[in-house]
């Protein structure tokens, strides 16, 4: 396999001045597990379009309990076996994939997805992909993918980690249809606790940043019955929302 120059794929990203110095805020251990896995996922295929740190190391409200959202571009996925063994020795990495024509269809759409890309840090892209979308305009989330969107989410498992994982993304969701975007746990969570929403959503969304940050295992009764609350309730005020769009502003 071949050897990867770090330096070079940084020049690739002359254009971003502010690459080195996002590099350099991070921790250590993060710094290096974002190099150690470009040199890996290049290494092995070489053929990636481009990368891109997404997520809360990108926009930097991340905290010591944060993973590393890694995304990429390749013309065909990546087999499952060659992720795990590329992810083994960096535990705390998520991979994203994204074919060239999915990526377009969020860019094209305004997903959560989109704006979760367009906020991201750019590690390796030189064909300029992500560059090129990375200055388009972008326009909220439809009231259509916020929809399909919220079918998928509440068909997710009432377990301890998915539980709490549901309440943050409804309340992402919900925030959405409020024309406010918000993509990672932390920032959601500190904009829903400052936006004028019900008591019972505050609490939610409060409790399941806890167990985020906890340690894994059974929720507690009274910690199942706050978030099952604020499912119901974000649930409903979405529904509520989506059937009462805002009407199109004049030309």
């Amino acid at each position: 396999m071949r050897a990867i120059d770090w330096g070079a794929i940084m020049a690739s990203n002359v254009d971003d001045p502010r690459l080195n110095s996002w590099l350099e805020s991070l921790p250590d251990a993060t710094r290096q597990t974002i190099v150690g896995v470009t040199q890996s996922i290049l290494e092995s295929y070489p053929d990636i379009l481009a990368t891109i740190v997404v997520g809360s190391m990108a926009t930097g409200d991340y905290d010591e309990h944060s993973d590393v959202d890694y995304a990429f571009v390749r013309d065909q996925r990546i087999p499952k076996p060659d992720i795990i063994r590329i992810r083994q020795p960096h535990p705390r990495i998520h991979f994203i994939s994204y074919l060239p024509s999915t990526l377009a269809e969020h860019f094209n759409t305004g997903t959560m997805m989109a704006w979760a890309v367009k906020q991201g840090r750019i590690v390796h892209d030189p064909h300029g992909l992500l560059r090129d979308y990375l200055a388009r305009p972008l326009s909220n989330p439809p009231f259509a993918w916020i929809a399909e969107r919220l079918e998928y989410v509440t068909g997710w498992p009432d377990d301890a980690k998915k539980l709490s994982l549901k309440t943050i993304n409804l309340a992402m969701l919900f925030l959405a249809t409020q024309g406010i975007v918000r993509v990672t746990k932390v920032s959601t969570g500190r904009q829903i606790a400052a936006h004028p929403c019900h008591e019972a959503t505050k609490r939610a969304v409060e409790v399941a940043m806890g167990i985020r940050t906890g340690k894994p295992g059974q929720l507690s009764d009274p910690q199942s019955r706050i978030m099952r609350d604020g499912v119901a309730r974000l649930t409903t005020e979405i529904h509520r929302a989506l059937a009462n769009p805002p009407s199109p502003r004049p030309g």
